[in-house]
């Protein structure tokens, strides 16, 4: 079943293009179905983004889901269009006033991180918000700072200061694997984390009502459940896309604040190293050839024939696998710059340029002459193994 958006909510039309099934108001109305009511307080600067993470995540469901976007009150966001809030979201006063009732609240994270809690202009707006869970939502789910607010509000458990951002990608331990919360989840596994604060697992022990499902030796508890208050507090960052912790670096680099580089997340942890499956794909078919290379009798097939690397291709499956998904590689590269678009390129450019403050075009031409020259790479490799021409030896 699909996830209910506005047709013209942008992340209607990037979860389309990847192919989440997604349905208009007017589609769902057809159907004789009660929704699960989702709400997303998002507190994000980037909204657009944030929306399309957990809009993706949410629709990966066999349920259909109503998605309702909540917004501070009187509280006017700086990066995202005034019209975007307007047409799609509801302020939190207007969801109070109405006696409206959700199944599932996100309340995510906000880079306030250095404020304390007091010192958040809309404080006492969320500590209502929070307040206002137990009564008109079933179950809660605070991500990051969002998580530690309602830690604090409701087990007075505080935050404490990094002394170095912990950012990049790091394996946690899946510490309660009977949980419903981790049902097929394996024993451990990587999560995107980018914070200054952290909470402290001694506090969180001294508290009973609560129980840490995952955590990690270098970045600390990481998913809380709080059973009284129907919650779940996580610090780190499941929704994260592939290069959400390369925009948060370079973003930080423009600005000329001093950042680490995200670790265990680049190639040998060196920002000019980008991953590519092509190159993946070349460079395992180079280590296969020169494996075989140094066999001095060579491959034989069973009639006791010698055969060299590119006649091995045709007679080992797994070697002539790798040489198709190169090609197979090729043919989307072809592909993707033909069309030249990408999710990203849709409709809602002009909103994605006064979120961002430049156009998306920009970058996806650089991605095309970067993923054409990647195409080169290959067909060269490709047409390199197929000009081979070697007799087999008698």
């Amino acid at each position: 079943m699909p996830i209910k958006l506005p047709s013209s909510l942008p992340a209607f039309d990037v979860l389309s293009k990847e192919g989440v099934m997604v349905m208009s108001d007017d589609e769902a109305v057809r159907q004789d179905i009660r929704p699960l009511q989702i709400g997303l307080l998002n507190l994000m600067p980037k909204k657009i983004q944030t929306e399309n993470q957990f809009a993706r995540l949410i629709g990966a469901t066999p349920l259909q889901i109503e998605l309702s976007l909540i917004s501070i009150s009187n509280h006017e966001t700086k990066n995202t269009a005034a019209e975007h809030m307007k047409s799609f979201y509801k302020p939190f006063s207007e969801i109070f006033d109405s006696g409206k009732k959700f199944d599932g609240l996100i309340i995510t994270g906000a880079p306030i991180e250095h404020l304390d809690y007091e010192e958040v202009t809309y404080w006492n707006e969320i500590k209502k918000i929070f307040d206002w869970t137990q009564t008109h939502v079933h179950s809660t789910f605070g991500v990051c700072w969002g998580g530690m607010a309602m830690l604090k509000h409701f087990h007075g458990i505080e935050k404490y200061a990094l002394k170095e951002k912990a950012f990049g990608c790091f394996r946690h331990k899946n510490l309660s694997p009977d949980s419903i919360y981790l049902r097929g989840f394996s024993d451990d596994f990587i999560i995107p984390v980018s914070r200054w604060t952290e909470i402290k697992n001694d506090d969180l022990v001294s508290s009973p009502e609560l129980t840490t499902l995952l955590g990690s030796e270098e970045v600390g508890p990481c998913l809380i459940e709080d059973q009284k208050h129907r919650s779940l507090y996580i610090f780190n960052h499941f929704e994260y896309d592939s290069d959400t912790l390369k925009q948060e670096y370079d973003r930080d680099i423009s600005a000329g604040k001093q950042i680490e580089v995200p670790r265990n997340y680049y190639p040998k942890n060196d920002p000019k190293e980008k991953r590519n499956y092509i190159d993946i794909e070349l460079k395992d078919l180079k280590r296969d050839q020169a494996m075989w290379n140094k066999e001095k009798k060579g491959y034989f097939d069973d009639r006791g024939k010698q055969y060299t690397y590119s006649q091995m291709i045709k007679q080992n499956k797994y070697v002539r696998a790798k040489a198709e998904t190169i090609t197979d590689d090729i043919n989307l590269v072809n592909q993707f710059i033909q069309s030249k678009s990408h999710y990203w390129v849709s409709e809602w450019e002009k909103d994605y340029e006064k979120e961002y403050g430049e156009p998306y075009a920009i970058q996806d031409d650089d991605l095309i002459a970067e993923k054409e020259l990647k195409k080169q790479k290959a067909i060269a490799e490709l047409n390199k193994l197929k000009e081979e021409k070697v007799e087999p030896i008698q």
